[in-house]
């Protein structure tokens, strides 16, 4: 049998609702969406022509190296400009068009002429338009340059930078509250940092370190204003930290998922051109790699609601389809199961009770393995299914009526089961041997 009719056949089947026209069930359950270009420049212009009709102000960074730009995200917020990327020794054709699209008249350039040549600065300047750069002799300077941009400092954050993931987990958060990114080594605090943290002290409230010991070390945090560390095992859980210690000021409508990490060590493209965005609609940006990691999969159950919006930022080589599904069946699996539990809590009958808890942990089988192992998954799916339909055995007329009945009743429950249905005919590869 097809093993997708399967799945379709158990989702239907498992809640006694079989009687519903599920294909006439609007669905406004979880959406996903994509951003993605044939390249991180092409990438840079549809997350801008997703937030942007026109923007007086562009902010450009180099696409071919992170160090400078981490600390691009306030000052596009500030200006409430997007984030647009480019090669360092030429403008990139879509980059140079979406700037005509958005009618800008300024464009501030983040780092030196290592990061983008005087020939792109040139050529910005032959479109008429005015050019600032805020660019340091290192990325520590130049993150230094940006923060003056800002303004006087109130809350700051201080994060490595000599890798790029924690900074991308706090860029929209920071450029949303307008809080300073100011980078570190892993050997201390470099002195024009140092120097800028000493002359603004007095304004400085609160300084958030992105980050564990072995990039911030713990020694380094004592001349800094009440420094509050935020880090995890890996780049992942940090960035699951970071957004749920903030998670009471971050709008979860729409949900952010970029690269953050990879072999070539220059995954930052993608992540970083959303940090405006997401800063804009006051989003998270959730880092994953070419799996779901069980501290993403966690805050997205505990965090994340079936109506949300889910973006995938890149194409499928940064962000795959399948990933993409996973996250979507994780968000609508939750809340499915949280009307199923409050169905369950509402009778006192134990064999009520008994079924309603065996399709919740069928619902829970299809987000709990790898995404690579559809037939395990398919397995533990008709292994469930057969004990559900024994306990569905055991119930009396009146009690099976009496459970499809208030089923139906939850017509946004139905929704989520009717998306689920939808999202299980794409989750498993199709065999019909």
């Amino acid at each position: 049998m097809n093993k997708r009719k399967i799945i379709a056949s158990f989702i239907l089947s498992a809640v006694c609702a079989s009687t519903v026209n599920f294909a006439s069930t609007k669905t406004v359950s979880a959406a996903t969406v994509r951003l993605g270009g044939q390249d991180r420049y092409e990438t840079s212009t549809k997350i801008s022509q997703d937030g942007w009709t026109t923007s007086e102000y562009v902010v450009l960074a180099s696409g071919q190296g992170y160090a400078d730009a981490l600390c691009a995200a306030p000052v596009a917020s500030k200006h409430n400009a997007p984030i647009l990327l480019t090669p360092s020794n030429n403008l990139d054709q879509n980059v140079k068009s979406e700037i005509t699209r958005l009618k800008a008249t300024h464009v501030i350039e983040i780092g030196g002429t290592g990061s983008i040549s005087m020939n792109v600065e040139n050529e910005l300047k032959s479109m008429g338009l005015s050019v600032q750069r805020l660019g340091g002799a290192d990325r520590y300077e130049t993150s230094v340059k940006v923060a003056k941009e800002l303004g006087t400092p109130n809350k700051i954050v201080v994060t490595s930078g000599e890798g790029y993931a924690d900074a991308l987990s706090i860029a929209p958060i920071a450029a949303k509250q307008g809080m300073e990114i100011l980078l570190t080594s892993d050997t201390g605090i470099p002195d024009t940092v140092k120097d800028y943290i000493q002359d603004n002290k007095s304004s400085i409230v609160n300084t958030y370190v992105v980050g564990g010991t072995a990039v911030i070390p713990e020694s380094t945090l004592g001349s800094l204003s009440n420094p509050i560390r935020i880090s995890g095992n890996d780049r992942y859980e940090t960035n699951v930290n970071v957004l749920d210690y903030f998670k009471s000021s971050i709008d979860m409508n729409n949900v952010y998922i970029a690269k953050g990490g990879g072999p070539a060590g220059n995954e930052f493209a993608d992540a970083l051109s959303a940090s405006a965005l997401a800063a804009k609609n006051n989003s998270p940006v959730v880092l994953t790699q070419d799996d779901v990691k069980d501290s993403t999969q966690k805050f997205m159950e505990d965090n994340v609601d079936a109506s949300a919006n889910i973006v995938a930022v890149g194409g499928q080589a940064s962000v795959s389809d399948y990933l993409l599904e996973h996250m979507e069946l994780t968000v609508i699996v939750k809340s499915a199961n949280s009307r199923l539990q409050a169905i369950a809590d509402s009778t006192s009958d134990s064999n009520e009770k008994d079924a309603v808890k065996q399709i919740i942990d069928n619902f829970n089988n299809a987000v709990s393995n790898k995404l690579n192992n559809a037939d395990e998954a398919l397995s533990n799916f008709q292994s469930n299914m057969e004990k559900t339909q024994e306990i569905l055995q055991k119930l009396s007329d009146i009690e099976r009526t009496h459970l499809q009945n208030k089923i139906n009743a939850d017509k946004t429950l139905l929704q989520y089961l009717s998306q689920l249905n939808q999202i299980a005919e794409k989750y498993f590869p199709i065999n019909t041997k």
